[in-house]
């Protein structure tokens, strides 16, 4: 599209400062919108993105592009002006180019007001991300009244005392009977160990050396007797808090949301009290959307057999339950749960409800993460500091050929794949990508998936990490 000189010369001001606006704002969504206008506008092009922060205020978007219409508006009235005084035997070119001109900065002044919509639009955008960081409002704003008020009236809590505390989260379909195991395994002399039970009953462990130098894992009776324990009284050890969802199937944001009370109660969010977090499988995705709520209380993440993609597996339960539920799978399972995405739900006798399986199918953890560092990019900064170590486990199979046979390391543990274990997505949020191989069989209802959290080698990766500081 011709302009006039003078339009082409403000224009091209307009360019070079967008370019500066888009470098400085690093978004995708608002170089997109910058391009799609300049694409209407024909003058120039904006630059590509190569960052990672984004940095910017739509009020000051806004007010550039406001400007830029000024200006426009600055020109167009002094070529009216012009055109009132045109006097002379060139009066007829030049009343041609001063219409145009005016013409111009009207139709460009179009294109900028719809710059200015495309802004209104992602900032409505960044604020449904913020909406979708999968806080459900009541539950999150009792939880944290709570945990100011404890921290306003130095309320400590029953367990306040102690300073390091381990939480085992399951996975789906599952409960922390396996994880309780691990952790009296990965325990030492001096831990207490809670068993918080589906039913909301505690089972309560105190871990001690006998006579002849072993180690022993004695189960108390109930909580007073805890509190007569040496290991109690005088809290030098660790505390291993295995957690039972109190549904199998709930999506991460409810785990997150029941468990945050939960630690709230024990008083083991404080300023003091580190939390590292363990979780095999979907544990892992709840354990990440906790240290996304909670990011101060959490010193580490640490999961095996987490699928951070999109799950196949949990994609066919989801789309055809009836097959699954013949292996004694769940994914109807209601909860009172209903994320914001529209995506991530299902409906089950005529109720709306987000689960498990509709995460699993509809979300990578990438997506939340990315609307996490446009919303709120210091929670991400804290998560970037934490120790994050996705582990992978995998099976070893045997491949026979004429002459012979060989082992040969499968690409998954049966049901996610070594890629989605190790959170590759993720790039360098993950500070390690440790792979285990799975002992065991291999069956549809007994797949290696299932016997990560045993294998010995991921039982000392969890003393590794509890161990350091």
């Amino acid at each position: 599209m011709y302009k006039e000189p003078e339009v082409t010369s403000l224009i091209n001001l307009h360019t070079s400062r967008a370019n500066a606006t888009v470098l400085l704002a690093n978004s995708k969504l608002v170089r997109n919108a910058y391009a799609k206008i300049w694409g209407f506008i024909d003058s120039g092009s904006i630059t590509e993105l190569a960052g990672t922060m984004i940095m910017f205020d739509f009020s000051d978007l806004k007010a550039e592009v406001d400007q830029y219409i000024s200006d426009l508006d600055e020109l167009r009235l002094k070529s009216e002006n012009k055109k009132l005084q045109l006097k002379g035997d060139q009066i007829e070119e030049e009343l041609l180019k001063l219409t145009n001109i005016i013409s111009q900065c009207q139709e460009i002044s179009l294109y900028y007001n719809m710059l200015k919509s495309e802004i209104s639009e992602i900032e409505l955008d960044f604020e449904n991300a913020v909406r979708r960081y999968y806080r459900s409002p009541m539950r999150q704003g009792l939880n944290d009244i709570s945990i100011i008020y404890n921290s306003m009236k130095n309320i400590k809590g029953p367990m306040g005392d102690f300073e390091e505390v381990s939480v085992y989260i399951h996975g789906i379909e599952s409960n922390g009977n396996e994880f309780l195991e691990s952790a009296k395994k990965a325990s030492v002399e001096g831990d207490v160990i809670v068993h918080v039970k589906r039913n909301g009953k505690k089972e309560y462990y105190v871990v001690k050396m006998n006579e002849y130098g072993e180690k022993e894992v004695l189960a108390l009776d109930d909580f007073q007797s805890l509190q007569k324990e040496d290991a109690f009284k005088y809290p030098e050890g660790r505390i291993h808090l295995v957690y039972d969802t109190e549904q199998s199937n709930e999506h991460r944001q409810e785990t997150s949301d029941d468990l945050t009370r939960l630690l709230s109660e024990m008083g083991l969010i404080n300023k003091t009290t580190k939390l590292n977090l363990f979780g095999h499988s979907y544990g892992g995705r709840r354990s990440m959307q906790f240290a996304m709520d909670y990011p101060d209380y959490v010193q580490s993440i640490t999961t095996i057999g987490t699928p951070y993609d999109k799950n196949k597996l949990a994609k066919m339960g989801n789309s055809l339950p009836y097959v699954a539920e013949k292996i004694g799978q769940d994914p109807r399972q209601f909860t009172d749960f209903l994320d914001f995405n529209p995506e991530n739900k299902r409906e089950d006798n005529g109720i709306l409800h987000s689960n498990v399986y509709t995460d699993l199918s509809k979300e990578e953890m990438k997506e939340d993460l990315q609307n996490l560092k446009s919303a709120n990019p210091e929670v991400y900064t804290k998560l970037e500091k934490m120790n994050i170590i996705a582990s992978a486990g995998y099976r070893m199979e045997t491949v026979y050929y004429e002459g012979g046979s060989m082992e040969v390391k499968t690409e998954s543990d049966d049901v996610v794949s070594l890629e989605s274990q190790n959170a590759n997505n993720l790039e360098s949020l993950i500070d390690e990508r440790p792979q285990y191989e799975v002992e065991g069989v291999s069956t549809i209802k007994n797949p290696g998936h299932g016997n990560e959290i045993k294998d010995e080698e991921f039982i000392e990766l969890i003393r590794q990490v509890n161990t350091d500081k």
